[in-house]
């Protein structure tokens, strides 16, 4: 979980992903050795789940991304979106499950750290 934290542009460590379970700001769905993270956000438009961790098993990814979705629609979200490195798109997000890729997101380091 380490390295996809690292990959994801270092903004969370394992201890924030560790609180956020705890205080119930994020959702855990894990098989074997594998984990999905989700947040859900709430805005005027209605709510959206985040999935904004992924590590382990492309296969066990797979099947928790659509546990994740299941949830996500019993809490009332309307749409859901996978934020990810690029590799993802190779694998099965835009054919098999219907992710659409919709922006790209830029990075600017703002300190020397």
């Amino acid at each position: 979980m380490e390295k996809a934290l690292a990959a994801g542009g270092g903004t969370h460590s394992l201890l924030d992903v560790t609180r956020a379970l705890k205080l119930g700001k994020a959702q855990a769905f894990t098989q074997n050795d594998s984990i999905v993270v989700t947040e859900i956000l709430q805005s005027s438009l209605g709510k959206t789940m985040i999935v904004w961790l992924a590590a382990g098993d492309i296969e066990d990814v797979e099947e928790l991304q659509e546990a994740a979705c299941k949830a996500a629609t019993e809490f009332g979200c309307k749409r859901a979106i996978f934020n990810g490195r690029k590799g993802w798109m190779r694998h099965f997000l835009p054919e098999k499950y219907g992710w659409i890729p919709q922006y790209v997101g830029f990075v600017r380091q703002l300190s020397g750290e």
